[in-house]
């Protein structure tokens, strides 16, 4: 396991079924990279969790296996509401048969933070624009703004992000 910034983790022989490591200011680490040194049993893979704190609940990341040996995995906890307050996080890499690592990936496809964040984005840039619009028929599909507009959205969006990159998902 590799945090820019860290040391290397190892996780030992392949013998071990399960690594488990804490990550300090989670919100911090935007990439982890996993890699494998030596080849993994046919059928299965290195599955990376994390686990908020009472540690119940793993929430998967990403894998590697013997068909890619190595990844770099974005993390989006500076994105996470949930993390931005957390001052430690557990990881953990499990050795997993490949149809539960499936299962783990399709499941987070459908919770993707980043897509959610790009949805707010457009919401708020289109919100925004729409303040500004100049259309007085309502039967026409327009909108009409100013040409600084987006200029003006875009320092504004800079400014909050800077100061809170989570704004967006403490509003509708």
């Amino acid at each position: 396991i590799v945090i820019p910034g860290n040391p290397v983790t190892r996780g030992g022989p392949i013998t071990t079924n399960m690594v488990v490591t804490d990550i300090a200011d989670p919100k911090k680490v935007n990439n982890i990279s996993l890699f494998i040194e030596e080849p993994l049993p046919e059928g299965f893979g290195a599955a990376m969790y994390f686990s908020v704190y009472p540690f119940t609940d793993l929430q998967f990341i990403g894998c590697v296996a013997n068909q890619r040996p190595s990844d770099v995995f974005y993390t989006g906890w500076s994105l996470n509401p949930d993390l931005t307050t957390t001052s430690a996080i557990k990881l953990c890499v499990k050795l997993e048969n490949l149809s539960t690592i499936k299962d783990s990936f399709e499941s987070k496809i459908k919770n993707d933070n980043n897509q959610e964040f790009a949805k707010r984005i457009a919401k708020n840039l289109f919100n925004y624009l729409d303040s500004y619009n100049k259309n007085q028929d309502p039967t026409k599909d327009l909108l009409i703004v100013p040409l600084t507009s987006l200029q003006n959205w875009y320092d504004k969006f800079l400014m909050k992000y800077n100061i809170d990159p989570n704004f967006l998902f403490k509003s509708d």
